[in-house]
């Protein structure tokens, strides 16, 4: 948009990417255009060194003879780059088994991350078609949340790391307050415990 004495247009989730390009446009241009009005073209990379407006976007819009965009419009604008949203977000597994989150698949990942970023659930996808396993050597995972190629309101990515707490609880195994060595032959690991001083577990 060129009246760049405007705030930055906050984006609501609860609508479609289209229709908040078209709430950006009517502000910006004080029309009144409906979704049902306009035709919108798929987003195209901008780039203009000489462009003060801070804009990396244009798309072009083609209006109803009968709406105030008669004919094709094309505005430029800016797409929110996720990684300046942030450039990691912590998914804490065991946090969201205690709040009684769904958190089984990763869709229901993908609901979540959406949700306490406020992101168009629509724009973006999660690079990963399953939850990775969980164990004592791989308690974390990454993987990415990325702006769908033709999104209208993103680009970019978000690094996503889900983390759950495989450490063993000692007391399942030696009982509270004891100590000694196990030997687990089935897994190869050896557990200690010096009830006085420490409790551990060594491969």
């Amino acid at each position: 948009m060129s009246n760049k004495n405007l705030p930055p247009l906050e984006i609501d989730p609860s609508l479609s990417a289209k229709e908040n390009l078209l709430r950006l446009i009517n502000r910006d241009n004080g029309t009144s255009a409906t979704i049902s009005q306009i035709t919108f073209q798929s987003p195209l990379e901008y780039d203009d060194p000489w462009d003060k407006n801070n804009r990396n976007t244009s798309v072009t819009v083609t209006g109803l003879p009968t709406s105030e965009y008669p004919g094709s419009y094309t505005f430029k604008y800016w797409r929110q780059s996720l990684h300046r949203i942030a450039e990691e977000f912590v998914v804490d597994m065991d946090e969201l088994d205690r709040q009684e989150i769904p958190n089984d698949t990763i869709e229901d990942i993908h609901a979540y991350v959406c949700s306490q970023l406020k992101l168009i659930p629509d724009e973006v996808y999660i690079s990963a078609t399953e939850i990775p396993e969980f164990d004592w050597e791989n308690p974390v995972h990454e993987m990415y949340l990325t702006a769908n190629l033709l999104s209208y309101t993103y680009t970019r990515s978000i690094k996503l790391v889900l983390v759950r707490d495989t450490r063993i609880d000692l007391d399942d195994i030696f009982g509270p307050g004891g100590d000694g060595v196990i030997v687990d032959p089935d897994l190869g690991r050896t557990y200690y415990r010096d009830w006085e001083t420490d409790r551990k577990s060594v491969v």
